[in-house]
């Protein structure tokens, strides 16, 4: 099960990005990723569901960033997609 520590940074990044929040100022994001994927158990549960939960073009592209820099590989082909809910 996922603490909401891992869970809940992804989903409130999304809605300050949504409201303009920080003026989407890319050092704020960049930051924020960088403190939520410090270990490499975040790391993982980025690449397997966070990146789908984010599922937002520029905010994926400044955590991918983050990712690479602190994994010294690009992210998986194989990481998570957009997650889709069913209507």
């Amino acid at each position: 099960m996922m603490d909401s520590a891992t869970e809940t940074p992804p989903i409130t990044l999304l809605q300050r990005w949504k409201l303009n929040r920080n003026r989407n100022l890319p050092e704020y994001y960049l930051k924020k990723f960088d403190d939520l994927m410090g270990s490499v158990g975040r790391r993982q549960y980025y690449v397997q569901s966070g990146r789908a939960i984010i599922n937002q073009p520029t905010l994926i592209e400044f955590a991918d960033e983050v990712y690479a820099k602190l994994e010294g590989n690009p992210v998986p082909k194989t990481a998570g997609k957009a997650i889709r809910f069913i209507s």
